[in-house]
């Protein structure tokens, strides 16, 4: 799916596209593309065959979704992180533009964004013990006031959400994990920090950062966060289907 959408308050022609993606199928547009040094190394590293599969696909993707977005080839491709972990993109140099990769399961989801912050989050809805106590510990007290009266599959699904909405505004900021989750409210789909939640500069978080729901399959949640305000209409579409190109509308 690639999701391509003129944003508000952008420089001209300045655009968000996100890709879902899913990692257990092969596409022939990935033929030719190949890791860095440093992701087959951590490639090498992953336990399982299922697991370590689904890592190359991700960067795989990457790597040719953001040579397509440059016009460039994927071997010239060189991406980084800042200290705090947020990717950054080394070469072909363009400091405006901004990507989030995020895998979870079978789905991994991609933004590339042009002059503004942007981050992704995708989540697996899977049954874990401690949701309770997680609510309690990250989530805000509006968040937890959206999952009263929910059980079972809904409550699981709603805490999942939640999670994949927090995680991206997080990812957009670029912020790291040293904060008070809790002080972030994302039951609206324009949040803002709250002063003195995140040891870091106060520029670092300013304004307001927008977030929205990404439709997924079922068992999945996902969302999507960029600094400022989106534009409509929001479309999505699934990568590596036959005949589609990158950045097709």
């Amino acid at each position: 799916m690639v999701w391509r959408e003129p944003v508000e308050d952008d420089p001209a022609g300045s655009e968000v596209d996100v890709w879902a993606i899913p990692l257990d199928e092969t596409s022939g547009r990935l033929i030719g593309v190949q890791l860095s040094a440093g992701e087959a190394e951590r490639a090498e590293g992953i336990r399982t065959a299922r697991d370590r599969s689904r890592f190359v696909t991700s960067r795989l993707w990457l790597r040719r979704l953001l040579a397509d977005r440059l016009a460039v080839s994927p071997e010239v491709i060189v991406y980084g992180a800042s200290v705090l972990g947020k990717p950054e993109l080394v070469s072909p140099p363009r400091s405006d533009l901004q990507f989030s990769l995020s895998r979870s399961g079978v789905w991994c989801v991609c933004a590339i964004a042009a002059a503004r912050p942007v981050g992704v989050d995708v989540e697996e809805c899977a049954g874990r013990p401690d949701l309770g106590r997680t609510e309690r510990r990250f989530f805000s007290d509006g968040e937890r006031a959206s999952l009263a009266g929910l059980s079972g599959a809904d409550r699981l699904r709603g805490f999942y959400r939640i999670w994949a909405r927090k995680e991206a505004v997080l990812k957009a900021a670029g912020v790291g994990l040293a904060g008070e989750w809790a002080a972030l409210d994302t039951t609206k789909d324009v949040v803002t920090f709250a002063d003195g939640s995140w040891p870091l500069p106060s520029a670092a978080v300013s304004g307001s950062w927008s977030v929205r729901d990404l439709p997924m399959e079922p068992g999945y949640a996902a969302a999507i966060s960029l600094r400022g305000r989106f534009g409509d209409p929001l479309r999505l579409r699934r990568a590596g289907v036959v005949g589609e190109r990158a950045g097709a509308g």
